[in-house]
């Protein structure tokens, strides 16, 4: 791949740097990264039509374009769920994770969630992270479930490398609970690369302990009805 020279301030390149230093990358990777986070008006469309094709094909309902634009707005209503239960936060920055229910109501057509994931194009930046563990648990009660839910642009698979791995373990030593529960808990947790919000979805919050924000993926809230 041919490679380009970019001309920055010299305060924006040791910025740049410390950043690439916290994330264990190169500054040309951490460039790359933060490229790939905010797609063109052309690609934010490519992918939200593609997208939503996906949520047609997964709730069985030949919804228009028009019906996307007039459902509840999920994600805003998540946000305003997880605001009322967590300490706030400076800045935007916020994670969705999904735990293994989660995952396994996305795949078979749960409508806040396929609605949630039909519109994360819209917003650049906002993903649905998956814990390794998680995908790997509802894929193992569900063979080729991992196809309908890695089909949408906006959801990225946590990987469970070894400080993960390490910690995930002292997790279950402790009593959290499975090693899916436990790896999706690791994801919610405060990181020294990530200052926001993390907000985890799940079908049972009494599975985490407290300080962990959490929704719950059925409830009204998510249709906005409080």
């Amino acid at each position: 791949m041919a490679t380009t020279t970019i001309q920055v301030s010299r305060e924006v390149c040791d910025h740049l740097a410390e950043l690439a230093r916290e994330r264990g990358l190169s500054l040309g990777q951490l460039v790359e990264a933060l490229a790939a986070e905010q797609p063109t008006a052309a690609q934010r469309a490519e992918r939200l039509a593609a997208d939503r094709e996906v949520v047609r094909r997964q709730i069985g309902i030949d919804l228009s374009d028009e019906e996307f634009d007039q459902a509840p707005d999920v994600l805003g209503n998540i946000y305003k769920i997880a605001a009322e239960k967590g300490p706030h936060h400076p800045g935007h920055c916020r994670v969705i994770i999904l735990d293994t229910g989660a995952v396994k109501a996305l795949a078979t057509g749960h409508k806040a969630l396929n609605l949630l994931a039909g519109n994360m194009a819209t917003t650049p930046g906002d993903q649905l992270r998956i814990p390794a563990l998680s995908l790997m648990q509802a894929e193992a009660e569900e063979e080729h479930l991992h196809r309908r839910v890695l089909a949408f642009s906006s959801v990225v698979v946590e990987p469970l490398d070894t400080m993960a791995a390490a910690t995930v373990a002292a997790m279950i030593r402790d009593g959290y609970g499975s090693p899916d529960t436990c790896h999706a808990l690791y994801c919610a947790l405060p990181r020294a690369e990530f200052t926001g919000m993390s907000i985890l979805l799940t079908e049972d919050e009494h599975r985490y302990p407290p300080g962990i924000v959490t929704v719950d993926i059925n409830s009204p809230g998510m249709h906005g009805f409080h």
